[in-house]
C-alpha cells in the first residue's frame, strides 16, 4: 500500500485543523437551513438523533482531505473517489457523535484504511452471453476469465455463495445462453468496473 508524501500529510493536518472547528458546522434551526444546493453532502447524521450541517468551510476542508487520499491511492487502484468519500463521511460523523477528532493524517489514514479495508475484496461475476454458442466443448478460458455453459456448478467448485441471487432460477430462465465467469478485487464499485473493462476488451 502507498503512503502519504509529506506534501499530503501536511496539507491533510492544515484541513483537519480547520475541518475539527465551529466555523466548519452549523446546527440547522430551522428547515430553511436544508435549501440549497449540497444540502444532502453538507448533512451529518450524529448519534442521539443530533443532526449538523457542514458550512461551506467545511465542506472545502472535507473535499481537501478526500481528494489528498484518493490521489495517494494508499489502495492501488482498488478503490475510487466516492469510496473514500463514503468512508470518510462515515468517519467523520463517527468522530463527532463521540466528540474525537484524529490528531493528525497518519491517524485519519488509519481510520480510512481500517473502514475501506473491510470493503476491498475478490468478487465473482458470471454474466450470460448472447449470440454465441460451443459445440461439444464445457469450458473456454480467456486470459483470467471463463466461458461455460451452466455457472451453478463452477461457482459452487469456487465456494462462491450465490443464494441471495437465486442463481438456479435465473439460470433456468436463461439456459439456451452461455455465461462469462470472471474475477475483480476492490470495493464493489471497483470490482465491477474492472470486470466490465475486461469482458469489453
Amino acid at each position: 500500500m502507498a503512503e502519504l508524501t509529506k506534501k499530503q500529510q501536511r496539507t491533510i493536518d492544515y484541513a483537519l485543523d480547520r475541518l475539527f472547528s465551529t466555523r466548519s458546522f452549523l446546527e440547522p434551526q430551522s428547515i430553511k437551513d436544508f435549501a440549497g444546493n449540497n444540502a444532502l453532502t453538507r448533512l451529518l447524521r450524529l448519534s442521539g438523533t443530533r443532526t449538523i450541517l457542514l458550512t461551506d468551510a467545511g465542506l472545502t476542508y472535507m473535499r481537501t482531505i478526500i481528494v489528498t487520499i484518493n490521489e495517494a491511492d494508499i489502495f492501488d487502484g482498488l478503490t475510487e473517489y466516492s469510496d473514500v468519500w463514503t468512508a470518510f463521511h462515515h468517519i467523520l460523523e463517527d468522530l463527532l457523535s463521540r466528540g474525537m477528532r484524529p490528531d493528525n493524517a497518519t491517524e485519519l489514514l488509519d481510520l480510512v484504511r481500517e473502514r475501506l479495508s473491510a470493503e476491498i475484496s475478490n468478487h465473482t461475476y458470471a454474466v450470460p452471453l448472447f449470440g454465441v454458442d460451443m459445440d461439444g466443448i464445457d469450458v473456454v478460458t480467456l486470459g483470467s476469465m471463463k466461458i461455460v455453459r451452466s455457472p451453478v456448478s463452477y461457482l459452487e467448485s469456487l465456494g462462491v455463495k450465490h443464494d441471495h441471487a437465486d442463481l438456479p432460477r435465473t439460470i433456468e430462465a436463461t439456459k439456451r445462453y452461455l455465461w462469462l465467469i470472471g474475477f475483480a478485487k476492490g470495493t464493489p464499485r471497483v470490482a465491477q468496473e474492472k470486470f466490465r473493462e475486461l469482458a469489453f476488451k
